[in-house]
């Protein structure tokens, strides 16, 4: 299965920047040739909006890891929920700045889809294919009556729900010329992640990368990824969990 380079040198010369829409104080995405300097943001009370006087490379992986800090709950050492902006209730215009960070950081990649899971990776991977332009595939926890035949299917085991699943992606909708960019909502222990994995190598596609929205970096996965060669795009990594805190890596 494809690998490649752990890094893109350049990107495209197009950047994504911001704009702050003065009657709503939320996100607006435009794109800028060579833009530089910070991103004239101010911290309003819509969401998806974050402080000025940040890097342009960094202020939505910023402002991600504010939202988290702001509405994420520290249920365990283990577990983080974030329901409230990402896999119930869903933040569009923080959405649509993750989607923006994504394609940027695999631009120039030839991705021809981006496959997720249902269904929480569906929000942020639908944002960055419509920024590469490119279609999304969900792979399916379960089999319905027009999901019948001609299917790739895979394992999942969910740490959250302690339960397993079956994943499925039609044959016809995933070739062996596709170049797949795989994004999901957390790598934890990469069992996600390798399931896609297995659904791509049925269908003798490559893999551009992995772009996970946050990751959980004290627990195996993305060491496991590592060790393989897959080249994983994480916005937010988290060091720790520990006395109910959300620690950072970076």
């Amino acid at each position: 299965m494809g690998l490649f380079n752990r890094r893109v040198d350049g990107a495209s010369s197009i950047h994504q920047t911001a704009r702050v829409d003065e009657k709503s104080a939320s996100y607006a995405p435009r794109s800028t040739l060579h833009s530089s300097g910070s991103p004239d943001a101010i911290r309003g009370n819509r969401p998806g909006v974050y402080p000025g006087h940040v890097h342009n490379e960094d202020y939505r992986v910023e402002a991600l890891k504010q939202k988290i800090r702001d509405e994420g709950v520290v249920l365990s050492e283990q577990v983080l929920k974030v329901d409230a902006f990402l896999n119930h209730q869903i933040d569009p215009a923080l959405m649509q700045q993750i989607g923006h960070e994504f394609a940027q950081r695999f631009a120039g990649q030839n991705i021809t889809k981006i496959v997720t899971i249902e269904a929480s990776g569906i929000a942020p991977a639908v944002m960055a294919g419509l920024e590469l332009g490119v279609p999304v595939i969900f792979a399916r926890k379960y089999q319905s009556l027009t999901l019948t035949e001609n299917l790739y299917t895979a394992k999942v085991f969910s740490f959250t729900k302690q339960s397993e699943s079956t994943l499925a992606i039609s044959a016809k909708h995933l070739i062996a010329s596709d170049h797949v960019l795989l994004i999901d909502d957390f790598l934890a222990n990469g069992h996600a992640a390798r399931a896609l994995i297995d659904l791509i190598g049925q269908a003798g596609a490559s893999i551009a990368g992995i772009g996970v929205v946050i990751e959980k970096s004290f627990q195996r996965g993305r060491a496991e990824l590592d060790q393989q060669g897959y080249r994983i795009e994480s916005l937010a990594r988290i060091a720790s969990l520990k006395d109910g805190q959300v620690t950072f890596i970076d």
